[in-house]
């Protein structure tokens, strides 16, 4: 075509030395500022600025752009990243992939089975193979307040579960994958104790009280409690079977008992701080056998409150005697008997004369 000519002139205006086009693996080495290359590869990837050390993307190619494209030419930015999620039971994750054993490794995830919705997030572990046979991780449930761990594809609670709503914090095997071993802080109570598969094992503490052994009565009950709420009994005991037995030590009332006394045919020894007297009790509610009474110096052996037949010896320090009761005494006697009772007194040795009944 005659008279036509073409002008191949730029305008460099400002600083753009040059465009130059190229498949992206001819692009010339970085070096001259303000130089701008164009990938023409199908699909390409974009257009390129040389600073001078580097070549620095701006603009993407013709294809979509993706999550990869954004962090290739920038992994930072000071606004909400939105991740869109439909409601449904549609699993959704933030996958870390290890290119090298080529298989996931963790996920962040919206779990399409949670606790009881779709709100549910999940940071987990795959496992060491792919599929993973045992992942493990924390579960976020935003509709009930609860945050758990769990172990396995099954997804069971198990190892730590926060629920806020309900005030519970668990520790442990509580779902009795195993043997049920597990830590709870009740706040609602409020008290704090353990479990295991077979019960209530091991100790409860609460505002009033601790109680260590088997508080569940799983077994036989045996257990040692400390009472210590200031508006009620002041008290470390042991029970066993439903009875306080054997140990009671009842510092509000200066009582501190050693036994059995308290059930049917039972026997303890009592200490009275309030009386100062030592003592043996019986399951009547009498004190039997021998006291010791430390204010009125003195000590009874026998029946000395009347359960039976009321037959006891005291004797009595501050008033320098024996005492016997009365039934001892008798208004007749027979022959003497030719025996006598040797007593000795005040370091001198008598002989009191024996008769027949």
């Amino acid at each position: 075509m005659s008279g036509f000519k073409v002008n191949f002139s730029v305008n460099n205006q400002l600083a753009t030395p040059s465009m130059h086009a190229a498949a992206l693996a001819n692009r010339p080495a970085a070096g001259q500022p303000g130089r701008v290359f164009i990938d023409t590869d199908n699909p390409s990837t974009g257009i390129y600025r040389d600073t001078g050390t580097i070549w620095i993307q701006i603009g993407a190619g013709a294809g979509a752009l993706n999550l990869q494209n954004v962090t290739d030419n920038g992994n930072s930015t000071t606004n909400n990243i939105l991740l869109q999620y439909p409601d449904n039971a549609q699993d959704n994750a933030l996958v870390f992939y290890n290119s090298d054993l080529a298989q996931e490794e963790y996920l962040i995830r919206k779990r399409a089975t949670g606790i009881l919705t779709n709100d549910v997030l999940s940071i987990e572990s795959r496992g060491n193979i792919s599929p993973s046979t045992d992942p493990v991780g924390l579960l976020i449930d935003g509709s009930q307040n609860v945050i758990r761990s769990f172990f396995g594809n099954s997804y069971i609670d198990n190892g730590l579960k926060l629920d806020f709503n309900n005030n519970s914090y668990k520790f442990g095997d509580y779902n009795n994958l195993s043997n049920g071993g597990a830590i709870v802080v009740n706040v609602g109570a409020p008290e704090i104790y353990t479990t295991f598969n077979i019960g209530n094992l091991g100790y409860n503490i609460s505002q009033s009280n601790i109680v260590l052994g088997d508080y569940g009565a799983t077994y036989n009950g045996l257990v040692l409690k400390v009472d210590f709420d200031s508006s009620g009994p002041e008290i470390i005991y042991t029970q066993y079977q439903g009875n306080d037995i054997g140990l009671k030590l009842d510092f509000a009332n200066g009582l501190y008992q050693f036994g059995t006394a308290t059930i049917s045919g039972g026997i303890g020894l009592l200490v009275n701080n309030s009386t100062t007297e030592i003592s043996t009790e019986d399951f009547l509610g009498g004190v039997n056998g021998f006291v010791v009474n430390m204010s009125t110096l003195t000590v009874s052996i026998g029946d000395y409150v009347g359960n039976a037949n009321n037959t006891f010896l005291t004797i009595n320090d501050a008033n320098q005697r024996l005492e016997l009761s009365g039934n001892l005494i008798a208004a007749t006697a027979g022959g003497a008997s030719g025996d006598h009772l040797k007593v000795r007194i005040g370091g001198t040795d008598y002989k009191i004369e024996l008769r027949n009944p």
